[in-house]
């Protein structure tokens, strides 16, 4: 395992791309947004959580688990969330008081930003961002998971919340099978 920094000026969206080439190691891609949909995915530990909600508590929450790197086959969940629970998640995540520290968090999470390679028994080089990234909303949110960086209460808050939502997710029995 190798820990590489990115330069601070390197545009968010094209750093990924821009450090896989200067790595010269695969990245994961992270999910994008879909239009209506709120996305959380959280690559952490070797593994990736995906849930994603929409605007209305009324349609389903749709959730993923794999090891990463994340093939075309990875198993998703479907599952009605407690409407509490996505008005909470909707809530934490409009709140214009939180947005601040939610940018500075982004802001910190892009200047620190490290990259974790492993090689896979057939000898190819995939890296991951130790991170959480939040789409659907502005820019995404990204909330690095490195020791390095120091994340406000407020986006700690957020990140357990949606982490929380996507346990009761995954443990639901509804499989929906590969990839939605």
């Amino acid at each position: 395992m190798t820990r590489q920094p990115v330069p601070r000026n390197a545009p968010v969206v094209g750093m990924l791309i821009a450090l896989a080439l200067q790595v010269g190691c695969k990245t994961e891609e992270h999910p994008s947004a879909l239009i209506g949909r709120y996305t959380f995915s959280r690559d952490f530990d070797e593994q990736r959580r995906v849930l994603r909600i929409e605007p209305s508590s009324t349609q389903p929450a749709d959730c993923m688990l794999a090891d990463l790197p994340v093939g075309d086959s990875a198993a998703w969940k479907q599952t009605e969330l407690d409407p509490a629970v996505h008005s909470s998640l909707i809530e934490l995540l409009l709140d214009e008081d939180r947005a601040a520290y939610y940018k500075a968090d982004t802001q910190a999470t892009a200047a620190a930003e490290t990259f974790v390679c492993n090689q896979l028994l057939d000898g190819k080089e995939y890296c991951y961002a130790p991170q959480v990234v939040v789409t659907g909303v502005h820019s995404p949110w990204r909330f690095g998971l490195q020791p390095e960086v120091d994340l406000s209460a407020e986006s700690i808050e957020l990140i357990d919340a949606f982490l929380s939502a996507h346990d009761a997710c995954w443990s639901s029995e509804t499989a929906m099978g590969g990839g939605s």
